[in-house]
């Protein structure tokens, strides 16, 4: 599975790139233990400054993933967090963990599922694939 890198400033393109093994070696995880046919790719990018502003339910938005036809599986890091890679990694734990759950069950959310393939990612992270 391939990481793509979609920025359009050098520092952001610099900050993503630190998260390119990570993510690969949760989805490498995850696609063995849960059987998932990964995606070809998956599209990191910074995260537009709109969707993180004050909203309702949440004052600070870290991270997002989603689907688009065009485009395939993607996860939008809040560029601010990226200066912490310890708690970048853990949203991009989190955003893999909705790729993973919308792969095996068409659906997007916090449920079960997605508690357990969650706590599930830090294991690939400290001791790879078994």
């Amino acid at each position: 599975m391939r990481v793509i890198i979609k920025s359009k400033k050098r520092s952001h393109y610099l900050a993503l790139e630190q998260y390119i093994k990570p993510l690969q070696k949760i989805m490498a995880g995850l696609r063995k233990e849960y059987g998932l046919k990964l995606p070809e790719s998956i599209t990191l990018r910074p995260l537009r400054e709109y969707n993180y502003r004050k909203r309702k339910r949440n004052n600070y938005v870290c991270g997002r993933a989603g689907y688009s036809h065009n485009k395939g599986y993607w996860i939008a890091l809040n560029m601010d967090i990226c200066e912490d890679i310890d708690y970048g990694i853990t949203v991009l734990q989190e955003e893999a963990a909705h790729i993973a759950e919308a792969l095996k069950t068409r659906r997007w959310g916090h449920g079960k599922l997605f508690k357990e393939i969650y706590k599930k990612t830090e294991q690939y992270l400290k001791g790879g694939v078994k």
